[in-house]
Order: C-alpha cells, then sequence, then structure tokens
C-alpha cells in the first residue's frame, strides 16, 4: 500500500491530508481569481487603445488586488457567456471559493472529529477544486478566444466550440 494511503488509516493523516486539500482547492481559487484578472487585463489593453504604459500598469495592478466576486462583475460588464451551464459554473465557483475562504473551517468543526467526517470534507474539497479548475480553464479559454478574434494568427473554425461568449469591444478594434 503506498503512503499516502497509509497515511489515512490515523485521525493525523487523515488531517493532514484534509489541509493539504484544503491548501489545493484555495491555489485554484487563486488561479481563478488570476485568470479573470488576465482577461480583464487583455480586454482592458485592446479597449483602451490610448492608455500610457504608465495607465495600463497602474490598472492591472488594481485588477490584481480585486475579490473574485468584484472581477466577475467587471467581467460581466463587458463579456456576456450565452450558455447557461457555463454561466451556473462561475456563479457555483465564486460562492465554493467564498464558502472555502470565508466559512469552511467555521462551518465543518463537526465533520473533524469523525473519520467519516474527515473523508466526507476530503469529497468536498476535491469537489470544490475541480469546481474552480473547470472555471479557471473556461475563463483561460476565452481570453484565449479574444485574444485570437482580435489578431487571428491562424484560420479559425466554428467546430468543436462548447460555448460562446459576446465581448463589447469598440468597433475600430475589430
Amino acid at each position: 500500500m503506498s503512503e499516502s494511503l497509509e497515511m489515512l488509516k490515523t485521525e493525523e493523516g487523515q488531517l493532514n491530508a484534509v489541509f493539504a486539500c484544503f491548501g489545493s482547492a484555495a491555489q485554484h481559487g487563486q488561479f481563478l481569481e488570476a485568470a479573470l484578472g488576465d482577461l480583464l487585463i487583455l480586454y482592458s489593453r485592446l479597449s483602451n487603445t490610448s492608455l500610457t504604459v504608465a495607465d495600463i500598469e497602474a490598472q492591472e495592478s488594481s485588477l490584481r488586488k480585486q475579490t473574485l466576486g468584484a472581477l466577475l462583475s467587471k467581467m460581466r460588464k463587458h463579456i456576456t457567456i450565452s450558455d447557461d451551464t457555463i454561466r451556473t459554473l462561475m456563479i457555483d465557483a465564486l460562492e465554493s471559493r467564498n464558502f472555502l475562504a470565508h466559512h469552511f473551517f467555521l462551518k465543518r468543526t463537526e465533520e473533524f472529529k469523525t473519520e467519516q467526517g474527515r473523508f466526507a470534507l476530503l469529497g468536498e474539497l476535491l469537489q470544490i477544486q475541480e469546481q474552480l479548475r473547470q472555471a479557471t480553464n473556461m475563463i483561460g479559454g476565452v481570453r484565449v478566444a479574444l485574444s485570437e478574434a482580435i489578431n487571428p494568427t491562424k484560420p479559425r473554425s466554428s467546430e468543436g466550440a462548447l460555448f460562446s461568449v459576446e465581448v463589447g469591444i469598440p468597433d475600430d478594434l475589430v
């Protein structure tokens, strides 16, 4: 049996696994925030052609300091995702990330006391991590698609598109 599985046989090992999974899920929440920030930075660069380098750097710094909820609100002002599944994923990812950051340990105190509870926590954290990973990948895909739409490097095909987005970009950039 591997060391990781052996670790799960003890309370201490189970607790360590929960803390490790919490850290990994929190990391994915930060990846999502960074992906949203990168998308908004790209949008800002594309839509504000008259900005100076200092203006762009100030905007980027400001975006990097904003919460996931604030970033999602900014994104919704300029980018419309027409697929309900993707919109729901983003809303759920925000709720999960906020729960993770602000309530997880406070609301799950009892689960830490039993083996069954600790394993349930592991499952919950893995689900949250996967949800955040999927949302991050989706935002990354929107960023790449936006970049390609403005500055195509190869012929595009609509085959295989999983969802569509509408981006409000000034006419002189398209």
